[in-house]
């Protein structure tokens, strides 16, 4: 994520982004986890949300994780059987 972060000249939007892009890996890295792949397509949850709490203005936003997307990507690389 070098070049989009470093096409951010100002320097409290790039940290706000980094921490978006940090949330947006750990979501992935989450949902690649073997207990959520095999829980979700058994009972069909959980599903995985990526949320930032910005200190500046005390207000949540939600990264919009395009979960069912980013598990069948998944799915096709570890094939996890139920």
């Amino acid at each position: 994520h070098r070049k989009e972060l470093d096409a951010i000249e100002d320097e409290v939007a790039r940290g706000k982004r980094l921490v978006e892009l940090n949330v947006q890996e750990q979501c992935i890295r989450v949902i690649k986890t073997a207990v959520v792949q095999k829980a979700y397509l058994r009972k069909g949850y959980p599903k995985v949300h990526g949320w930032v709490f910005d200190l500046h203005d005390g207000l949540l936003k939600d990264l919009e994780i395009p979960f069912d997307e980013i598990l069948e990507k998944i799915r096709e690389i570890y094939r996890l059987e139920v």
